[in-house]
């Protein structure tokens, strides 16, 4: 491993973070940058297999994986019938594609008014 010499019997501990957060594979890695993600549209080098790991990987990766996705899921739902979601007027909306369509300026502010429970009969 480059260069360096490792006894049999040694163990070996990946560092998951200092990779995902290294400038070498991942360049402004302090950054937001989402394009990077995206080869066709980014500046960036693409991305190298083998060096991102969100939930770690092989038979030992996060057991909450799956579950992190379906809760991500389950709020956004929640979220859509629990509030009246309106747009607030005289905003800047120019927008840029990526894999999905998304605003230029990175954020937008909404208005968001809890929904009345109907009454049951």
């Amino acid at each position: 491993m480059k260069g360096y010499f490792f006894p049999k019997g040694t163990i070996l501990l990946a560092q998951l973070p200092h990779l995902h957060w290294s400038d070498e594979y991942f360049p402004q890695a302090d950054k937001y940058l989402p394009e990077r993600w995206i080869p066709e549209e980014s500046s960036f080098p693409p991305v190298q297999d083998f060096t991102f790991y969100p939930f770690s990987a092989g038979t030992r990766n996060c057991v909450g994986k799956n579950f992190a996705m379906m809760e991500m899921r389950l709020i956004l739902a929640t979220l859509i019938l629990t509030y009246d979601i309106d747009l607030v007027p005289n905003q800047r909306e120019d927008y840029v594609q990526y894999i999905t369509t998304a605003l230029a300026t990175e954020s937008y502010i909404i208005k968001m008014k809890r929904r009345e429970k109907k009454r049951e009969a």
